[in-house]
């Protein structure tokens, strides 16, 4: 087992290998819609406020940014590469990259934008990267395709 100490302002555990660690909290979401996959939050979907993601943590000093690191308003949607941190003291202790389904171009909602860039990649016009790939995979076969193309032209 492991028990709790708080030193310093810092929440330690004895660990068991007979040592005292830090304590980091798991950072997950408890909405069952959500869940991560690495560095990324997945089950995100398009027009997600910022408020209503952070309530499905059960932490209080939890922040969203955008891809330039700019602090989002609670009112505003999240959008793919925003990121949600949690926060100690003014320092990140964890985050996730955000991935909101078939918002590919990095705002905030599904539009003609992102089918483009979807069909851009089919062609090989275009390369996602990271947390765009995860947003183009509408259809999460584990790759795009047409069938994605398909679905996310449905939603505009």
């Amino acid at each position: 087992g492991e028990t709790g100490l708080s030193l310093s302002g810092k929440d330690m555990i004895f660990s068991a290998k007979y040592s005292w660690k830090e304590y980091i909290p798991v950072f997950l979401p408890s909405n069952a819609k959500y869940s991560v996959k690495g560095d990324f939050l997945l089950g995100v979907t398009e027009k997600t406020k910022v408020s209503t993601l952070i309530s499905s943590f059960k932490f209080n000093n939890i922040s969203v940014v955008n891809q330039n690191n700019k602090k989002v308003s609670s009112s505003a949607y999240v959008g793919t590469g925003y990121k949600i941190r949690l926060m100690k003291n003014g320092k990140i202790i964890d985050s996730h990259i955000i991935v909101v389904c078939g918002v590919v171009d990095g705002n905030c909602v599904v539009n003609s934008s992102d089918y483009l860039k979807i069909k851009r990649e089919l062609i090989g016009k275009y390369s996602s990267k990271d947390a765009y790939i995860l947003a183009a995979d509408i259809d999460q076969n584990k790759k795009i395709d047409n069938e994605d193309c398909l679905k996310l032209k449905k939603d505009f």
